[in-house]
Formats: C-alpha cells, sequence, structure tokens
C-alpha cells in the first residue's frame, strides 16, 4: 500500500520528502538544488516567488 503523496520521477534511490518543483516532484536526492551541488534551501517562500507577491 503507498502514503498516497507525490512521488519522485526520477527512477533511483531516494531521500528526503517530495516536494513539487517546475521540473516535476523530486525528492531531495534528485532535487534541482541538490543536482546543482548547493545546500538545501530554507522552508518558506524563495527569492523569486516574493518577487511575483503583490505589493501592498
Amino acid at each position: 500500500m503507498t502514503a498516497g503523496g507525490p512521488v519522485c520521477e526520477i527512477p533511483g534511490e531516494h531521500d528526503g520528502p517530495v516536494r513539487p518543483y517546475p521540473c516535476g516532484p523530486r525528492c531531495s536526492t534528485h532535487s534541482p538544488w541538490r543536482a546543482r551541488s548547493l545546500p538545501e534551501p530554507p522552508p518558506g517562500l524563495q527569492p523569486a516567488e516574493r518577487a511575483t507577491e503583490p505589493a501592498d
């Protein structure tokens, strides 16, 4: 039985939670930031998302 949550689309070993990215759902092992050898970003809105928020 599966948990019913998102599943990483890349075959192979997986690590960490699966999160939605523009390229599709990815686990920590296959995430865009890991592919670029960057540290895991902090939770919350990222700079690109903040730039698209409407001004008050």
